[in-house]
């Protein structure tokens, strides 16, 4: 899971260029992780909070 908080946080870095990329990475990572497990789609939805 750490390496997808890593990935997510590339999104961000590229967001500060690229208007929209951040919710974008964001939503398609939750469904993704939501689908493998609902415990990972909540971890999704509280690291933008931290």
């Amino acid at each position: 899971f750490a390496e997808e908080i890593i990935a997510f946080r590339d999104g961000e870095i590229i967001d500060r260029t690229i208007p929209g990329i951040q919710e974008a990475l964001r939503g398609m990572a939750f469904i993704e992780t939501t689908v493998k497990s609902s415990k990972a789609g909540m971890k999704w939805v509280a690291f933008p909070e931290i």
